[in-house]
């Protein structure tokens, strides 16, 4: 049962660092020079922020019970 969930979170985590490298490259391709988008983005990720550390959080406390 825990190795089942421990590939499920491996998987979650490997997800989560892949979204976070799209996420960067269009950040990046998207606000070239133009400052009041860099502060639009700014806003949405520090919610997506706020919601991995969440993730991360639920990923910890199950590695550290198993």
């Amino acid at each position: 049962m825990y190795s089942g969930i421990i590939f499920f979170l491996s998987g979650l985590r490997q997800k989560v660092q892949e979204i976070e490298h799209a996420i960067k490259i269009f950040i990046e391709a998207f606000t070239e020079n133009d400052e009041e988008k860099k502060f639009l983005i700014s806003g949405v990720l520090n919610v997506f922020y706020s919601e991995r550390i969440n993730c991360s959080e639920l990923i910890n406390l199950f590695d550290n019970e198993v």
